[in-house]
């Protein structure tokens, strides 16, 4: 049923919207698996559904566009000094509001520059959790992009998380409305890349909104 996917895509509530029921397969992306060993672990986590899924869901699912009134469909950029934010803008408004879906689709192959463009990162950073001190998002990974869901101008909602971590569709089941803030998990952003220098890479996350 549909394309391989990140299994690390996954770490908030996806709602499955086919019909047809499924069993979940994990592999590795390795053209050579003969001189491999260890083990990664993960916890799944099933809720029984009671209801109907919504018109938004259904439509994340199918991958349709994000067209209907209402609905959002942005490309974030993340430079490694600056924050990224959804809606665009220096102070947005709140858009995620309780019943909506959202999908935040990564681009995997976009970079930013550390340490005076001596180093190219990735979204997931180097994939190495952050020690609990010293670091602004311990136990996320160490120069990674970061995501948080912020009430303008209530505060925080929720822990911060994985950006890369929301490639399933979400129901935002909050009373209150969000809008998105991404980060970066560097102790020192003031030598990485900057949108002040044209050409400066970023990373890009697609958001998606389907109004519920």
């Amino acid at each position: 049923m549909d394309s391989p996917v990140q299994a690390t895509a996954f770490q908030q509530c996806t709602r499955w919207d086919r019909s047809l029921p499924v069993r979940l397969l994990f592999g590795v992306n390795d053209p050579k698996l003969d001189d491999n060993g260890g083990m990664w672990k993960f916890r799944v986590q099933i809720y029984k559904a009671s209801v109907s899924a919504t018109n938004a869901m259904d439509r994340c699912s199918r991958g349709a566009p994000a067209s209907s009134p209402g609905d959002r469909d942005e490309l974030v950029s993340v430079w490694g000094k600056e924050a990224g934010s959804f809606p665009s803008g220096p102070n947005p408004g709140n858009v995620l509001a309780q019943g909506n879906v959202v999908r935040i689709i990564p681009d995997l192959r976009s970079t930013i520059t550390i340490d005076y463009w001596n180093n190219w990162v990735y979204p997931n950073g180097n994939l190495l959790a952050a020690p609990p001190s010293g670091w602004p998002y311990p136990e996320l990974f160490q120069f990674s992009a970061v995501l948080r869901f912020n009430n303008n101008p209530g505060g925080w909602v929720g822990p911060p998380a994985q950006a890369t971590a929301f490639g399933g569709c979400m129901t935002w089941t909050d009373s209150r409305p969000v809008r998105l803030l991404f980060g970066v998990n560097d102790p020192d952003v003031s030598d990485n890349s900057s949108s002040q220098y044209p050409g400066a890479p970023s990373w890009k996350f697609r958001v998606l909104v389907y109004k519920s």
